[in-house]
Formats: C-alpha cells, structure tokens, sequence
C-alpha cells in the first residue's frame, strides 16, 4: 500500500505509521509536510492512499483537497483530527474526503481505508 501522509508532526506520523502496521498494512509512505512538498509528492505515480491532517498551521486539509481537485487527483483523502463534528465531517466529504476520523480512533481509520482500497491493501 503507497501512501501519502500530509501532516506537519512527525511523532504524528510515526504513530500513524505504527498503528497502520497493528491493523495489519504494510505501507509503504512519503511525507509531505508542506505545499511544496505536497505538489512534488503528486507527482510521483501510484498512490493508494492519502492521509491529511486536518489542521498543520498555515496548511491544512482544506488545502489538500483544493490542490487533489485541482490536480484531478483520484487517490482517496481521508482526513484525520484530534476534533471530529458532523458539521466538519459533511463539509469536509462535500470537499472531496472519503472520510474523516478522529486522532486516536485507529479501529474506524483501518475499517475506512479497507473500505476505500480493499483491493490493493
């Protein structure tokens, strides 16, 4: 599984990571900490998988999905933040998300990204 994390916290990322491997993944992941970053991270072909923070300071998921609409990026975007409300959450899915799950809430992110890449996981 390729996989592209958005995050500006690397102890974040290395969690992520971790708890993807206890659900059973083997991800294979770039980090992308920036626009910058983000825009050449795109450019590279075969993605399965993008998880986005959902707030990173001055880059956040809003961002993220602006620039993968932009692009016409197919790869799903879940986001992932410490506040989940289901008035973010609808927001966030009219944006282009396939989900939007709370930090921490490692049961529904793995059943999400079953859901969203069941054939290539």
């Amino acid at each position: 599984m390729q996989v592209l994390i958005v995050d500006d916290c690397e102890d974040d990322v290395v969690l992520l990571l971790h708890q993807l491997k206890r659900a059973g993944f083997n991800p294979r992941h770039t980090w992308a900490s920036s626009r910058e970053a983000l825009l050449n991270a795109l450019r590279l072909p075969g993605w399965d998988l993008i998880l986005c923070d959902y707030s990173m300071g001055g880059f956040d998921a809003w961002h993220v999905l602006e620039i993968c609409r932009k692009l016409e990026v197919k790869t799903p975007v879940i986001v992932l933040s410490g506040v989940v409300g289901g008035y973010i959450s609808n927001r966030i899915a009219g944006a282009g998300a396939r989900g939007y799950v709370a930090k921490g809430d490692w049961d529904s992110l793995a059943s999400l990204i079953r859901q969203e890449i069941a054939p290539t996981a």
